[in-house]
């Protein structure tokens, strides 16, 4: 290597030593700013823990209140986060009060308007924690509404959980559709979500979506009446146990205790008992067994013929069931 080389060679290195002692020193004072501003905090804290309670248990002392959101807002507000779980009834709709009196909740509706994904996420989703108190949801309703617009996925996702806790029935469609047609993650957190509606969304979108052939939506619609395990009035159940496509099948079955025993229902858990796909069999002989269903026991007792060990097994433990559930029903009418 020339000379002329290695003194190229020892400036760059001269520079990329200089520059890693710039970003160290840098990294370091952010990390020490940040600290300080922690421990500057840290005496606060207790102080808005106490007022905070203190009103949320029926104190009356705004001014103190008002005085921590503006000198501490952001410490402020994560207290104020953190005390929604424990709040319930009178105390959480003074907590959500207080927020919206402070414009806490309009800082939160100014953020779910950013040009930054993440800040609109974040915004909304502190709005959908602030929407169990209806005032607040007349403040951010027509966000969310237009949220469910946007380009990002996150974002449409947190503004339907807010959405979701609307009783209209116009903004309940277009938080199961996204459920319908998100992704996994978005499914799960909007079917929670959309729990406390369940009956009603089984009378009306759930059946649309069970009747339509879909069969990604169909599959996608039962999981979450699965998921919910709560009684619905869903009556067509019977169509789909004795559908053409076995994951269809299946997940019908297993929605059947959720239903209407009809007679209907009853008859098509009893003939897939016989279906040719081993997991649907053995889902039916299960559903036979928890619903006591006793036109079920000679399929049930020819199931307990079986070579196959697992068909075996549920058989005779469901024929257990049923004959213990009858012997029940003798004895009290003795």
């Amino acid at each position: 290597m020339t000379g002329t080389a290695l003194a190229i060679l020892a400036s760059f290195e001269a520079v990329a030593g200089a520059t890693l002692l710039v970003l160290l020193a840098r990294a370091s004072a952010r990390t020490g700013a940040a600290r300080r501003a922690s421990l500057a905090v840290q005496p606060v804290r207790p102080a808005i823990q106490e007022a905070l309670l203190t009103y949320l248990t029926g104190g009356n002392d705004p001014a103190r209140l008002q005085a921590f959101a503006r000198s501490h807002r952001a410490v402020f507000v994560e207290e104020l986060l953190a005390f929604r779980g424990a709040a319930t009834g009178a105390a959480r709709d003074r907590l959500w009060g207080l927020a919206l009196e402070l414009a806490v909740i309009h800082d939160w509706c100014a953020a779910s308007r950013s040009p930054d994904a993440r800040a609109r996420r974040a915004g909304l989703e502190r709005l959908a924690l602030a929407c169990a108190h209806e005032p607040c949801r007349r403040v951010a309703g027509e966000l969310q509404r237009r949220a469910m617009e946007d380009p990002d996925l996150n974002v449409r996702v947190a503004a339907a959980r807010g959405l979701a806790q609307s009783d209209d029935p116009q903004d309940l469609e277009p938080v199961f559709l996204l459920a319908m047609d998100g992704n996994l993650l978005a499914r799960a957190l909007l079917t929670e979500a959309l729990r406390p509606h369940a009956a009603v969304l089984c009378e009306s979108m759930v059946v649309e979506i069970l009747r339509s052939g879909d069969e990604r939506r169909v599959i996608a619609a039962l999981d979450m009446v699965i998921a919910w395990n709560r009684a619905v009035p869903l009556l067509e159940l019977h169509a789909l146990i004795a559908g053409a496509h076995e994951a269809v099948r299946l997940r019908a079955l297993r929605a059947l205790p959720l239903v209407p025993a009809t007679p209907e229902n009853i008859a098509a858990a009893v003939h897939a008992i016989a279906d040719a796909h081993c997991e649907v069999a053995l889902e039916a002989i299960q559903i036979a067994g928890r619903l006591r269903i006793e036109l079920a026991l000679p399929d049930l007792e020819r199931c307990a013929r079986s070579q196959a060990p697992k068909i075996a097994r549920a058989a005779a433990d469901a024929i257990a069931a049923i004959h213990h559930a009858q012997a029940i029903r003798q004895g009290a009418a003795v």
